[in-house]
């Protein structure tokens, strides 16, 4: 059950381990549970793939983890003691907790093929009744739906339910619902039919009444919710405000094939049967009541006499059985209702003052309140008495921007609601809100300065503003871009901060200190003793339209002079450095140098500084900028020359990365003031990460390939929106984007560390207990501490360490020393383990690794300058395990297939057609300064049929590009075809993998 992944994942210790979580499923209706009684005072709500036991007396949680998807239906026990959650998507799980120590005691796995969308607990709490989730591409009339019963309490080894049966018609169910006197008895809704089950013993049986506008002479809005009362009568809530009440008619027996009857628009009724069940009552619509403004999320009873509804309207009501109206709670001003759940303590009420009395209440509403009320609430005349009590507070909408004070535990949360909070994660406080118009200003990223004097903020508007953290109020505000701002940033030394638009724009802002002397006269201006004040503003510089595609990273950096630098990344595949000396108000942004194009095939997804590492004369002292691409690989480049330093293959799980974070050390603090030292924080030698959808995890430094020195998890269900780390770098925050959830994640290095020391075998020791130092090893020894030293790498060679895959890269290597030293050479030859560098494009291409021409520039000046950055050192050869680092970090993680090349023919066909197709380098930027080139999209335009001409197909890679001579072409379709040429005429994809490239398993079918 556990969702981790990689090194550091398993066992008691996680190198990330969830603390808490900020915001709940406001969606889910009935996803908030009362797990209150006489002797505690608890909740139970939803939290994107985590179920929240919160301790309101002790303010703690306690989280249940296990699912990978959304959870988007649970159920409680009538006596609060087990929890049973259910989830959407692939690899669905069902999973009944103990409330008391979240302890998971049942799991059922797969339950259905895309999961659960709604679940109710018997009233015995034996038996769970769930409905299928719908694909969310499924059509109108392409599903089907099922019903099942499961015995989560038998002993018996059965894993799958103990009834099952189709739904009988079109119309995806959405509630279900135990009769609490009968559990024998079901029934379901969805937005047009009504279905009332019976089960017993083998049998399984539904019936859908007969209703239609007709019977009421009015129109019935769509069904939302249903549930039985304690008569025996059942009711069902409309989106209308309505509530229709069935009442039995006269018994009959039923059997497979059913009786007639009608839907809610006057179709036919289905009555389904997998056997016999005698006397199945059939139900009948009497009586429509309107009973509420707009929809009735919650239909439920209380105590067997009272009926319980709530909906849009913000109000709970209740009704005795004869739908007279008893009690009503109106003034709670938190929203839309979603979630009502009751006590299983009972009222704390005095019957002598209060007629009406019910278990303590909580209601969990759309607008992300938890509300706690008692009965007794209803006897208090003014409304400010009559809300209740605030419990818990979460996210009403997407949050994309979260940002960590410098050095206080609080962190900022964005909200797409308009909402901006400011919680202490200590001590789990909401310290501040302000709440924005957000018809005019979502929140979409957010970042603190880093002497934490300011919050910038960023709008979907295009607005960006400045905020001062210990009010939340305006300090500046600007409007110079019309489309989103998609990232913003803060200098080192928090003098200048940048931002990042939807329009591949990047903007600048610097800080401007003016001394404002009190005394006038240029006497006391030019006198530095005179009394003054310090007026700090913004001042906005310009911006620059430095991509033509979105901009995926924005970073500050400082170098090792000293001096601030800024640059950005794109889907360009561009990497941009921006002259923040020559840029002002006059000359607007500048940028240092043109664009620079650092993929080929691969798009860049993030960036960051590398940290200088080490200490002494091991210390680094190249400034490089660290980009992680669409392939999994992690890339370091030459600040200043933008020269590709190393290629480490990246963390593997799920999505490509699309943020990098460094760890930073806690700043140094004067014991008097409790002042942060300005000098801008050391960094540690590891790196926090996200990827796009669901992982999180942790990287160890120095970046060399080894898998053992990362790790990953499941942080949410979905897309991850932003990260970001505390200022002790202890704890990890990350956001859900779309599940308007917060997670806290406290992080152990220590455990990663473990992981990679793990990875090695044991070193030979000396006799003082101490690992041998290798100059002091016999040749011997050094070759089997390089073999322990490259054990992770070897690892990741198909077969491993002796593998077929191993024995012919070790062949291959001796092979290249014999052809570097001439292959018919009668001269003794000399066996140095090392080859020259321009063996490696020869030796990747005989392992079936086929790099282009830029590629294998990255890879020799990767070996070349392998020790530049700590002695200096420049390379010329290199040795079998340096090549086989190189090999397994640069080789692809995916080959090419199939599909790849039929899109490769689909973008050139459309290209053809369109003439917009460059294969000459960068589009945009480089050939005009804030213009952009033409950014085709070539998935919104594919033909149907894929038709390269070979003629202009041979003209392309004869000129553009990386070009192939005419003889080596002729080289390659030889190897291939056996001629020199192909046929003139239009090439298919088809044509081409079978004829050309030779894959023998395609079929014309694909």
């Amino acid at each position: 059950m556990a969702s981790d992944m990689g090194a550091g994942g398993g066992g008691d210790q996680n190198a990330l381990g969830l603390q808490w979580a900020f915001g709940f499923n406001n969606k889910l209706c009935g996803g908030v549970h009362n797990l209150s009684t006489e002797d505690r005072f608890t909740l139970f709500y939803i939290s994107a793939h985590s179920g929240v036991i919160y301790d309101c007396a002790a303010r703690t949680q306690r989280l249940l983890q296990g699912h990978c998807n959304p959870i988007t239906a649970c159920a409680v026990s009538a006596d609060k003691k087990w929890i049973a959650t259910a989830d959407t998507g692939p690899d669905s799980l069902i999973v009944v907790w103990d409330s008391y120590s979240g302890t998971p005691i049942k799991t059922f796995f797969n339950p259905a093929p895309y999961g659960i969308a709604a679940m109710d607990m018997s009233p015995d709490g034996a038996f769970l009744a769930t409905l299928s989730a719908v694909p969310p591409d499924a059509g109108d009339d392409q599903f089907d739906q099922t019903l099942a019963i499961w015995e989560w309490t038998s002993e018996s080894e059965r894993e799958g339910p103990v009834h099952a049966q189709r739904l009988p018609l079109l119309d995806a169910q959405t509630c279900i619902r135990f009769n609490l006197n009968d559990a024998q008895e079901i029934v379901t809704n969805g937005a047009k039919h009504v279905f009332f089950w019976n089960w017993m013993g083998e049998s399984l049986s539904c019936y859908a009444p007969l209703i239609s506008k007709n019977n009421f002479r009015t129109a019935i809005g769509a069904y939302s919710a249903s549930c039985f009362l304690p008569n025996g009568q059942a009711i069902t809530g409309t989106a209308d405000g309505d509530v229709i009440l069935w009442e039995q008619a006269q018994s009959n027996s039923v059997a497979a094939g059913g009786v007639p009857g009608a839907s809610m628009d006057g179709g036919d009724n289905g009555s389904i049967a997998d056997g016999t069940v005698e006397e199945l009552a059939e139900r009948s619509a009497v009586k429509m009541i309107h009973l509420g403004e707009g929809a009735l999320n919650v239909v439920t009873t209380v105590d067997d006499k009272y009926i319980c509804l709530a909906g849009e309207d913000g109000a709970v009501r209740f009704y005795d059985l004869q739908f007279r109206l008893e009690a009503w709670f109106e003034d709670l001003e938190a929203g839309p209702i979603t979630s009502v759940s009751f006590s299983a303590a009972a009222p704390n009420v005095d019957p002598s003052r209060l007629d009406f009395s019910v278990p303590d209440i909580v209601v969990g509403t759309r607008n992300a309140y938890i509300v706690g009320l008692e009965a007794i609430v209803f006897e208090e005349v003014e409304p400010e008495a009559r809300r209740g009590t605030l419990l818990v507070q979460g996210m009403s909408d997407e949050v994309h921007g979260i940002a960590t004070h410098p050095s206080q535990p609080y962190v900022v949360i964005a909200s797409y609601s308009g909402a901006l909070y400011l919680w202490d994660y200590n001590q789990k406080v909401l310290v501040m809100v302000r709440q924005f118009d957000a018809s005019r200003l979502r929140p979409r990223c957010v970042a603190y300065e880093p002497n934490a004097n300011y919050i910038a903020i960023g709008f979907t508007s295009g607005i960006v503003k400045v905020l001062d953290p210990s009010t939340l109020e305006d300090v500046a505000t600007f409007k110079n871009a019309k489309e989103p701002i998609v990232d913003i940033s803060f200098s080192p030394l928090g003098d200048m901060f940048a931002t990042a638009d939807a329009d591949h724009h990047v903007a600048v802002w610097k800080l401007s200190l003016e001394r404002i002397v009190e005394e006038e006269g240029p006497e006391a201006e030019a006198d530095p003793m005179a009394e003054a004040t310090i007026k700090a503003t913004w001042i906005y510089l310009g911006r620059h339209r430095s991509h033509w595609r979105p901009i995926t990273a924005l970073e500050f950096g400082l170098r090792d002079d000293g001096r601030q630098t800024l640059v950005s990344v794109g889907e360009d595949r561009c990497l941009v450095e921006y002259d923040l000396d020559e840029s002002s108000v006059g000359s607007g942004v500048v940028l240092k140098e043109p664009p620079k194009r650092i993929e080929v095939s691969a798009v860049p997804t993030a960036a960051t500084w590398h940290p200088l590492l080490g200490t002494g004369a091991n210390r680094d002292f190249e400034d490089r900028v660290v980009t992680a691409n669409s392939e999994y690989k992690l890339m370091q480049w030459n600040a200043d020359n933008k020269s590709c330093r190393r290629t480490t293959l990246g963390p593997t799980f799920g999505q490509p990365i699309n943020k990098l974070l460094p760890l930073v050390k806690p700043s140094p603090r004067d014991p008097d003031t409790d002042a942060a030292d300005s000098i801008p924080h050391p960094r540690l030698g590891y790196l926090a990460y996200s990827t796009c959808e669901k992982v999180v995890g942790l990287c160890k430094m120095p970046l060399d390939g080894n898998p053992n020195k990362a790790m990953g998890l499941i942080a949410h269900p979905g897309p991850i929106s932003c990260i970001a780390v505390s200022h002790d770098s202890q704890t990890l925050v990350t956001a859900g984007g779309t599940d308007a959830t917060v997670n806290l994640w406290q992080i152990n290095t220590e455990v990663l560390d473990a992981a990679e020391a793990g990875s090695y075998p044991e070193p030979r020791l000396n006799e003082a207990g101490e690992a041998v130092a290798e100059d002091e090893m016999t040749p011997k020894e050094r070759a089997e501490a390089t073999r322990t030293r490259m054990a992770p790498f070897l690892a990741l060679l198909e077969g491993g360490e002796g593998g077929e895959a191993h024995d012919e890269l070790v062949d291959f290597f001796y092979y290249a020393q014999l052809r570097s030293q001439g292959e018919n050479t009668t001269a003794p030859r000399e066996v140095s383990g090392r080859v020259p560098l321009s063996e490696i494009p020869n030796l990747m291409r005989a392992l079936g690794y086929y790099p282009s021409e830029a590629q294998v520039s990255n890879m020799v000046n990767e070996v070349k300058y392998s020790k530049f950055t700590t002695t200096g050192e420049v390379l010329d050869s290199v040795d079998l395990p340096q090549f086989i680092q190189l090999y397994v970090n640069h080789r692809p993680i995916f080959g090419v297939d199939k599909p790849q090349v039929e899109e490769a023919f689909k973008v050139l066909s459309d290209a053809a057609a369109n003439q917009t197709l460059n294969l000459d380098g960068v589009e945009g930027p480089g050939s005009g300064v804030g213009k952009g080139g033409p950014s085709f999209d070539f998935a919104s335009t594919f033909n149907d049929m894929s038709t390269v001409d070979w003629a202009e197909l041979k003209e392309k890679l004869l000129t553009a590009g990386e070009s192939l001579s005419d003889d080596d072409l002729k080289v390659c379709l030889r190897a291939l075809t056996g001629s020199d040429e192909l046929p003139d005429g239009p090439l298919t994809a088809e044509t081409f993998i079978d004829q050309v490239l030779g894959f023998e398993d395609y079929e014309e079918d694909e």
